[in-house]
């Protein structure tokens, strides 16, 4: 069963919910920059870094807010122990996945869609497949996994 999330709780995902559209809009504006010349370039270049200081402020929200809870940040500094793991892929777990230690790995792989489901139907046989779950668990363990390697 899953409690509904303290105040302090649903700030804190509304953060990490805001940090992602942000870095979201970065990536658009530095797609929109590419083919662009003069004044609509200098537009987009003042975007992007007014965008990226946006992000630099989200963060130091986030780590505050942690900071200000004693479970938080005793999850958030186990989690960054691990090789790969740092602020962004910690509060991701922290907000999107609340089951985390409670459930056994193979419920948690589950949950976030990292487990190959058989497509089996009769005699037919299909390829085992991973999808469903939550997509920005999996994101954010992507790129933890791309940073640890």
């Amino acid at each position: 069963m899953r409690t509904l999330p303290d105040i302090q709780a649903r700030e804190l995902g509304e953060l990490v919910t805001r940090r992602r559209q942000v870095v979201e809009m970065i990536t658009a504006e530095k797609a929109r920059l590419a083919p662009m010349t003069g004044a609509m370039q200098q537009d987009i270049t003042a975007h992007i870094e007014w965008l990226q200081q946006r992000l630099h402020d989200l963060d130091k929200q986030l780590q505050t807010l942690i900071r200000q809870t004693p479970a938080w940040c005793e999850r958030v500094d186990l989690l960054k122990s691990v090789p790969g793991v740092g602020d962004v892929l910690s509060s991701t777990l922290l907000v999107a996945l609340p089951e985390l230690g409670c459930l056994s790995h193979k419920q948690i792989s589950n949950l976030v869609g990292l487990a190959p489901i058989n497509r089996d139907s009769g005699q037919m046989r299909g390829k085992r497949t991973i999808w469903g779950g939550r997509a920005q668990v999996r994101a954010a363990l992507y790129m933890g996994t791309l940073v640890a390697v």
